[in-house]
């Protein structure tokens, strides 16, 4: 029994055998398909790969360009900083010439009038001592009249 068994693996055995070699001339026969088939695979991948080292490329020119242009931004930014630091300090000086001629024109003005109320009250004091030097003589000329 066991030589039965033996004898039938055997026999089995040898078919996947002769398959085996029978599978291995069909893929020789047709290595030059396959050999077909993975050149255009291998073009297609050149060409992504290419495709993809000229995006990789652009986006570095992309980079270069933003980061001259940010440079560019930059320096504009502090030059418009400067200026405008210098127009703030320009417009604190005016502001301090402004107020330093309102402070002038007001000493002027209460100079005038302290002039003008210094006038009035001599013109004034001048009219009652003369009022007074009338009414002193009109009195004196009346009482030696009337003696």
């Amino acid at each position: 029994m066991a030589a039965v068994l033996l004898g039938g693996l055997l026999a089995f055995g040898s078919p996947s055998a002769d398959a085996n070699v029978i599978d291995r001339f069909k893929d020789i026969y047709n290595a030059p398909e396959k050999l077909d088939e993975l050149q255009s695979e291998f073009a297609k991948a050149q060409a992504a790969l290419d495709k993809a080292e000229e995006q990789a490329q652009e986006y570095a020119q992309k980079q270069l360009e933003l980061a001259e242009q940010n440079e560019a931004y930059r320096q504009q930014n502090e030059a418009l900083l400067q200026q405008n630091q210098e127009l703030l300090q320009r417009l604190d000086q005016l502001q301090n010439d402004q107020s330093e001629r309102t402070r002038f024109y007001r000493k002027i003005a209460a100079s005038v009038l302290v002039f003008a109320g210094m006038g009035l009250l001599y013109i004034i004091s001048v009219r009652v001592w003369r009022y007074l030097a009338w009414r002193r003589h009109h009195r004196n000329a009346a009482d030696g009249e009337g003696q």
